[in-house]
């Protein structure tokens, strides 16, 4: 937010994040919704907050990799190079002993404490949402509710994983070309 402020634009910029960038984009338009015109958000790992009772659920055994990852985290070390090699992280995830803290903290703090899945749904400006078919982080129909209950939201989903590759990059890049003509 603070760079946003200082670059001076002539205009409301529309804040394209994806993944953990999709939460950092839904927070920064809830502390300042007077920076972004609209948000594109790609991948966005929403989850509802953590309930008392268990429940068989993908959110709830992702959410359960997820605090077993910050209990252990010298496993997330070394599954990590798994996690790129079957789609779920690209090739630049680097994670490693000298670097490991800052990866749980941000596990802890955006994805498994989140409050995303509300805070979207309260937000007023035009919000685009796509999410991969066969994105393993992604709880589809909690972006699907968010399309229907929302006036403001439209979803997009795509027949690809979490990574932006390939076809995916081509549709996006379709879909931003596209948003002057709308704006």
């Amino acid at each position: 937010a603070a760079t946003l402020i200082k670059l001076r634009l002539m205009q409301r910029p529309i804040i394209v994040g994806h993944s953990l960038g999709a939460l950092v984009a839904v927070e920064i338009a809830k502390r300042y919704p007077f920076i972004p015109s609209r948000l594109v958000l790609c991948g966005p790992p929403f989850y509802k907050p953590k309930e008392g009772k268990m429940s068989f659920s993908t959110e709830t055994v992702l959410r359960s990799i997820y605090e077993t990852a910050t209990k252990h985290p010298e496993q997330l070390v070394h599954l990590s190079p798994l996690f790129v090699k079957v789609g779920i992280a690209n090739k630049s995830l680097n994670i490693s002993d000298a670097n490991i803290e800052s990866y749980v903290g941000a596990l802890e703090a955006s994805i498994i404490n989140q409050t995303s899945l509300q805070d979207v749904a309260n937000l007023k400006l035009p919000i685009t949402i796509f999410y991969g078919l066969f994105d393993p982080v992604v709880i589809g129909k909690h972006i699907v509710r968010l399309g229907k209950e929302c006036d403001n939201i439209t979803v997009n989903r795509v027949p690809y994983t979490h990574e932006i590759i390939g076809g995916y990059v081509d549709e996006l890049a379709k879909y931003l070309a596209r948003l002057p003509e709308e704006l």
